[in-house]
């Protein structure tokens, strides 16, 4: 058979051409992709998928046909390759995932250890000083922190932070704090030199990293005889006073506020002072019990002190377990979205 396009011999190229007679026969080359010749069988109509596909040499020399349901075939063994593949990569995320979750159930357990197993007592004539606390991670660990200590025998320090965020990065920083507040003993009882020392080191450790992090907090000396209170803040909500004797939930008298810690290298942090009465309760505490939000309306500090003043009367511990009841049906979630950390001081007779 002559092909009539001008070669003196058959052309074996235009005879498959001729006897398809098939304008639209797709034609392969050696070096096209597998994926890439799969993809354009399936492109094809349906009256023409099941036409056989003609292979030439990267010359353009005719070298054959190929039968479609061969085709077909390793396309079906491609898929199955890529399922065996895609199970096996679940089956090993899984197990990973499985380990995470193993390690960190054990780093919640390491920072809850981490937090006051009991609180300082202090002798005669010091005052009866009693701490309460509520503690909930948002996750397995916290960004929450707060630590209880006795500096003499006549005073305490009470530290509580709020790394930014929640999670294990957040709780790596809470642990970095426990740690310079115990290096810092020498400045326990000045509050405003204590984080001024406790940012520059953060700062320093952070940008080795070059991590973008910071904390807010809160170190106040409570004197247990007079109970006088001197504290310095780090950008951390204010602490609110309440007041069995005139009903009252009122926030502590406060002047300028430093810098959060970690942020920037230098910052001062000026000293407030307040004079407490008998039967007084200090409540100090993390964004995450009054940023709660549903729809756009948030429960906010207002929501926080009209329920402490309408529970004013019940126990420490009951009314910060009322708190946290009410606060979170005020939101739209089961659980908060963010750590919540209660630390009460109580003065006693």
């Amino acid at each position: 058979m002559r092909c009539g396009c001008l070669c003196t011999n058959e052309c074996n190229y235009c005879f498959y051409r001729l006897l398809y007679l098939v304008p639209q026969t797709l034609v392969i080359r050696m070096s096209d992709s597998i994926h890439e010749v799969l993809k354009r069988l399936a492109a094809r109509p349906d009256e023409l998928f099941y036409t056989d596909v003609l292979l030439e040499d990267n010359g353009g020399k005719f070298l054959g046909s190929i039968f479609v349901r061969n085709l077909v075939r390793l396309q079906h063994g491609l898929l199955l390759d890529n399922i065996h593949q895609l199970e096996r990569k679940r089956i090993e995320i899984e197990r990973k995932n499985q380990q995470m979750e193993q390690e960190l159930i054990m780093a919640g357990k390491v920072q809850h250890a981490m937090l006051p197993q009991s609180y300082p007592a202090f002798a005669a004539p010091s005052r009866d000083l009693r701490f309460h606390h509520r503690y909930v991670p948002a996750g397995r660990v916290s960004g929450d922190f707060f630590h209880v200590r006795r500096i003499n025998d006549q005073t305490a320090g009470v530290f509580i932070c709020d790394v930014m965020g929640h999670g294990v990065r957040s709780a790596m920083i809470t642990a970095m704090l426990r740690a310079l507040v115990e290096e810092l003993q020498s400045q326990a009882s000045h509050p405003g030199e204590l984080l001024e020392r406790l940012n520059h080191n953060l700062y320093a450790t952070l940008r080795q990293n070059d991590e973008t992090m910071y904390a807010t907090a809160i170190y106040m000396v409570v004197d247990t005889a007079t109970l006088q209170i001197c504290w310095a803040t780090a950008g951390h909500p204010t602490p609110l006073c309440l007041r069995r004797s005139n009903s009252s939930v009122e926030m502590l008298p406060q002047g300028k506020r430093g810098k959060v810690l970690g942020l920037v290298e230098q910052s001062a942090y000026p000293t407030s002072e307040y004079t407490l009465h008998s039967g007084d309760r200090l409540l100090l505490y993390t964004d995450g019990i009054f940023e709660v939000f549903n729809g756009d309306r948030e429960f906010g500090m207002e929501g926080l002190t009209s329920t402490l003043r309408r529970h004013l009367a019940l126990e420490t511990p009951e009314l910060m377990d009322k708190l946290l009841e009410t606060a979170l049906s005020f939101g739209v979630m089961p659980e908060f979205d963010d750590d919540v950390c209660l630390l009460a001081v109580e003065a006693g007779s």
